[in-house]
């Protein structure tokens, strides 16, 4: 029978009904079929976590599709925690969100249709009591005690934060609360009077700026556990009791009763839930009784829960005999028996690929076919002929299916890619068009690509409709995952990172010390000063009104600067130093880049249905960034001009897939490409990657190092001569004398500054004669990127892989338990691991130690005394999975990608630096398997404040990028001495970054006959109290970051932009808060007058003006005429205002009359 037939079937009061014949997403359509006839909620239950995202996934693209009529709001996925049983790790909040989201709906008897896995379904939650008494619905308007509710959030599990930025935390300043609670998408902003809520409204995390004002809101628990009172008193009781029947030493457990009476939500905390709460209920509490259950596969259903209850119960004997008072399984999870009495309750259909027991009548089979199974992708002997195979085969196929009257249906994941696929079924006469849903489906005679995640396609004969997806289209394996979106990474100020004792550069006196914010009083006007030590103990108060005048000092290797003198002469002749050096530098850059471009090029086009295919057929899918750079380098190629650019990105950010576009265009046009690398190892990786991107197309890829026979070499050597090998990939082999290509078109260069000096030079040789694309995973930052601007052509690739998982990481006292379960763990799932241990002369003895801890493993050692041979043979073994285990110095090769190896060990991570513990952790974590990073250290008597400072940060910084706002200023400053050269470190160490980058932007307009503005810094004092008061911002990083954001803006709307914002943030500015931003206005007004000072004295204001100021003469004079002699001229440029017995606000205004006369 058909899908649309068994429609019928459902109207009959059935308890079971199982359908059969279902293959690949055709599962996911037949569930959307029964949710057209059933209005009851729906709960389908999947095997596994990952087909759960799976049917998910398929039932979004139908909902899109128009093939399932419910909102998008109603499809949930309640998903089984990130984490193993018994863990002393926390789930992930978005997980946590998505579970109550759904809990809360369905206590509201809302007809959802819900996906989960058997595990989630298994696993116990709060009950529904619990999620009532803690849940919060807020409306405009009611009373509510602000205390109260701050009270509440922090039983509920929401951490106290001074900015609110991910989900979980709250914050509150004066009359304001905000929340990012776990229902909802965006965080919340309650805005009190006393005890009333005047407003609610939602904002963005990353701008902190409201978007939408709102009439009720809801908060849910944070957490899948309270800490109240009550249940606080409850758990300590439940463990008392649980201790004494173990016969665990409750003195041992004295940190976990401490935590609970603290109300401190440790990771793990939720596995001790049961004891908080009395009774935790299942998913199937909350289902409302007519709720029908579509189960997938449901014999794999009972086979996984029987194997997850054996799996809970293993862990929880390991966690009961390391002396831990947790739960018992069956106060946690339901048992298979449990679930089976649980489905019992509820009317069931099964989806199921094979009906058993064809005689019961309950049993139905569904026509749908398999596409591999109906020959789809089998190629005829005429297919195999064909160019470009696989896509000319199936583009054939489709068009023969819309001969035959069928429906086709192309899912593509994204808008760019459904344009490709659409051009590419053009190029093969196959008719087809971009639709938003199925509506266009009544017309057979065109294939429809929509947007959408459909994971497997199927044929339904009968009903003559076939869904495939763009994997199966293209012939190639999309690498994706259930996407938890990281939050967008906000680039702090540099002023708002300041801590204590930093270092910071003013314009005028150069490097000093912050020693923090101070508020100053002086003939009863108040001021709040960046309070700032030079040499000599000598003391700087910087008014915040001129805090344009300072920036955070970023210098080389974390080593500390030379601080200034005030009044002396040093910075000034540092300053002329460096700028003279870089006028020379840069007029170099110049030089080169004016030669270059006044060479022929050849340009680049290609078969566009080729390329076309060879872009659509890419596993991933293009960050922004890589969308960019790939669209630089195929313009570089089309031009006149011959190309010569860098292309920056850390390693796994998709730096070859540019590469590879640019080698692909090349051959298209008949050219050779050449792939230069400094190591071996990078040679046999590209070359891997090289050879599996381009199989499927015509193109013969060749590698040159030294572990190839003779014979093999010679054979790559002839190829390269003869134009049999397009593309051949080698190490520093490639310069030598034999090495002649027939028509060589493009050098690629992998991290260049790792050559020597007679290598660079034959490559600066190639510079002349071909296009150059250079690669390199030392960061360049913007600022100099966008100094550099026409001087050096530049991409940068910062964006991380969509669906990236960040790495988990663990710091805990060095221990072999530890080694133990964490190179167990990630060989037992088939991974290879990185131990570093940065002391060569106990290297082997840690590597002894391991040994003996797990005999039947591999293990080899790699440090920076070993000779390069020996070094980059144990690297291939491990690169080749011949090795389990290296334990090595930090001599890693960084520039490798070794997606198997995901768990990382750093043994006395105490004794790094932030940028290198954040540099080694960034080789882990590159595929689709969660990496973990164990930081050991010794025991916590032995550690220093900063060590435990710096631990604790690298731990919380969990979301990918996060590292490049606090590690990265090494990395950049790295970055830049490599594109520049190692003198300009000195240099950048002797202004700072900021400084240097502005140096750089000024030499270079200068040396382009651009015009350089000039620098105007009016001095303003009008003695007036202007200041943000610390009741109002509470929070001495935000409070600097808005003051640096209000007097850096340099025009009004700038301002009111960010007098908006400070409104929005933290409620009405007080009247020292509205002096201040009338001071950035008389400021902005000031720099366009040129008025160099404008001087309060008692009763008086005087305004002076430099020569250049754009002021008539006869524009004075009406002015001094109308103020009723208020207002007094004093040659050449001079006014004299009376201000007497003015409040702060009318002098102020008094004066930006004053200029605005001038205007």
């Amino acid at each position: 029978m058909t899908p649309s037939h068994y429609s019928e079937l459902l109207q009959y009061d059935r308890a079971r009904l199982a359908f059969g014949g279902l293959w690949g997403s055709s599962k996911a359509y037949m569930a959307a079929l029964i949710r057209r006839q059933v209005a009851a909620p729906i709960l389908l239950i999947a095997p596994s976590q990952k087909r759960a995202e799976e049917l998910f996934e398929d039932l979004r693209f139908f909902q899109r599709a128009g093939l399932l009529p419910v909102a998008a709001e109603q499809i949930h996925l309640y998903s089984q925690w990130n984490v193993a049983p018994y863990e002393h790790e926390s789930p992930h909040r978005e997980i946590v969100s998505e579970r109550l989201t759904v809990l809360d709906k369905l206590t509201e008897r809302q007809p959802l249709l819900i996906v989960a896995p058997v595990e989630a379904v298994m696993h116990k939650t709060l009950p529904r009591k619990a999620l009532s008494a803690f849940t919060l619905y807020i409306g405009a308007g009611e009373a509510l005690s602000r205390e109260g509710l701050a009270a509440q959030l922090v039983d509920t599990g929401y951490k106290h934060a001074p900015l609110v930025e991910n989900r979980g935390e709250f914050s509150m300043r004066g009359g304001i609360l905000d929340v990012f609670p776990a229902f909802g998408d965006r965080p919340l902003r309650i805005e009190f009077f006393g005890d009333e809520v005047e407003s609610l409204r939602a904002f963005d995390p990353t701008t902190q700026r409201s978007t939408e004002k709102l009439e009720m809101i809801t908060v849910l628990p944070g957490r899948e556990i309270v800490i109240s009172e009550k249940t606080a008193a409850a758990a300590k009781t439940n463990i008392d009791a649980r201790v004494a029947e173990i016969g665990a030493s409750l003195n041992s457990l004295k940190a976990l009763m401490n935590h609970i009476e603290e109300k401190i939500f440790f990771p793990g905390i939720e596995w001790y839930a049961a004891y908080f709460h009395d009774g935790l209920e299942s998913l199937f509490d909350y289902l409302a009784p007519e709720t029908l259950l579509l189960l997938d596969e449901p014999s794999d259903i009972a086979e996984i829960s029987r194997k997850f209850d054996a799996f809970v119960r293993k862990e929880y004997r390991q966690t009961e005999e390391k002396g831990y008072p947790l739960p018992a399984p069956e106060s946690i999870f339901l048992t298979p028996d449990a679930l089976q009495e649980a489905l019992a309750r509820h009317r069931q259909i099964a989806l199921q690929l094979l009906n058993v027991g064809a005689t019961d009548a309950n049993q139905f089979d569904i026509s749908t076919k398999s596409l591999e199974w109906t020959g789809t992708f089998t190629p005829s002997a005429d297919d195999v002929e064909d160019k470009d195979r696989h896509i000319g085969v199936i583009a054939r196929r489709i068009g023969e299916w819309i001969e035959d009257r069928y429906r086709v249906v192309i899912a593509s994941y994204t808008e760019f890619q459904a344009k490709r696929l659409w051009e590419i079924l053009r190029d093969h006469n196959v008719t087809a068009r971009i639709a938003a849903d199925t509506a266009a489906l009544t017309d057979s005679a065109e294939a429809v690509v929509m947007v959408g995640m459909l994971n497997c396609g199927f044929l339904l004969p009968d009903e003559r409709l076939i869904f495939l997806n763009e994997d199966e289209f293209l012939g190639k394996q999309t690498a994706r995952r259930r996407h938890i979106q990281p939050k967008a990474i906000k680039p702090q100020m540099t002023l708002g990172e300041l801590e204590i004792n930093d270092y910071v550069v003013h314009i005028d006196h150069g490097i000093g010390m912050y020693l923090g914010l101070k508020k100053l009083t002086v003939q009863q006007v108040s001021m709040e000063c960046l309070h700032l030590e030079y040499s000599g103990g000598d003391k700087l108060y910087v008014p915040v009104d001129r805090l344009d005048l300072v920036q955070k000092y970023k210098g080389a290797d974390q080593r500390r600067p030379k601080i200034d003198k005030l009044g002396g002469t040093s910075w000034a002749r540092v300053k002329e130093r460096v700028k003279a050096s870089v006028e020379k530098m840069a007029q170099e850059l110049l030089d080169t880049y004016a030669a270059r471009q006044a060479l022929p090029g050849m340009i680049f086009n290609a078969d566009e249905q080729l390329y076309r295919e060879f872009e659509a057929s890419f596993e991933y899918e293009e960050t922004p960034d890589q969308e960019k750079a790939i669209e630089d380098v195929i313009r570089d190629m089309s031009s006149t001009k011959p190309m010569d650019r860098l292309v920056c990105g850390d390693v796994g950010y998709g730096k070859t897939e540019v590469a590879m576009r640019a080698a692909f265009r090349a051959v298209l046009n008949g050219k050779q490409t050449a792939v230069l690398v400094p190591t071996t190892l990078l040679a046999e990786q590209h070359y891997k990657t090289f050879g599996k991107r381009f199989a499927p197309f015509p193109v013969k890829v060749g590698v040159l190092n030294r572990f190839q026979t003779k014979k093999e070499q010679q054979e790559i050597v002839a190829g390269v001569k003869d134009g049999s090998v397009d593309i051949v990939i080698g190490t520093h082999r490639l310069l030598q004398k034999d090495i002649g290509f027939k028509d060589l078109g493009l050098v690629i260069i992998d991290e260049e500054q790792r050559f020597g000096v007679t290598h660079k030079e034959k490559i600066r040789q190639y510079r002349t004669l071909v296009d150059v694309l250079t690669l390199t995973a030392t960061p360049i930052p913007r600022t100099l990127h966008m100094s550099l601007t026409g001087v050096r052509d530049l991409s940068i690739i910062e964006s991380p892989p969509e669906g990236r998982l960040a790495v988990r990481t663990y710091v805990m006292k060095f221990g072999d338990d530890v080694i133990y379960e964490a190179i167990t763990r990630e060989l037992d799932r088939g991974g290879q691991v990185f131990f570093v241990h940065n002391e060569i002369e106990t290297i082997h003895g840690v590597a002894l130690r391991v040994t003996r801890l797990l005999p039947h493993i591999r293990v080899a050692v790699a440090h920076g005394q070993m000779k390069d041979d020996e070094l980059e043979e144990i690297m291939i073994k491990f690169i080749n999975k011949e090795v389990d285990v290296l334990i090595s110095t930090t001599i890693v090769e960084s520039g490798i990608d070794i997606p198997s190896v995901n768990t990382m060990i750093i043994n006395r991570a105490d004794k790094f630096g932030l940028s290198q513990l954040y540099q080694l952790r960034g080789r882990i974590g590159r595929a689709k398997e969660r990496a973990y990073a164990y930081l050991l250290v010794p025991t916590e008597e032995l550690l220093t404040s900063d060590a435990k400072k710096r631990l604790r940060v690298i731990q919380e910084l969990s979301e990918l990028g996060s590292g490049f706002k606090l590690a990265a200023h090494d990395l950049e400053i790295r970055g830049a001495g490599s594109l520049l050269g190692a003198e300009q470190t000195g240099h950048i160490a002797a202004l700072g970054f900021d400084m240097y980058c502005q140096v750089i932007e000024q030499t270079v307009r200068e040396l382009r006959g651009q015009p350089s503005e000039e620098e105007f810094y009016p001095q303003i004092d009008m003695r007036v109290s202007a200041f943000f008061p610390e009741e109002y911002i509470p929070d001495v990083h935000q409070r600097l970051e808005v003051y640096k954001r209000l007097m850096s803006a340099d025009d009004f709307a700038a301002i009111l932009d960010v007098e908006d914002e400070i409104a929005d943030r933290y409620g009405k500015l007080p009247e020292a808060a509205q002096s201040l931003v009338a001071l950035a206005e008389l400021k902005v007004m000031a720099t366009a007058l040129r008025a160099q000072q404008i001087q309060a004295f008692e009763g008086s204001v005087k305004l002076v003006f430099d020569a250049n100021a754009p002021i008539k003469q006869e524009r004075i004079q009406w002015l001094v005429k109308g103020s009723n002699k208020t207002i007094r001229y004093l040659p050449p440029l001079t006014l004299v205002a009376e201000i007497k017995r003015m409040k702060d606000a009318d002098k102020l205004n008094h004066v930006k009359q004053i200029l605005q006369a001038f205007q």
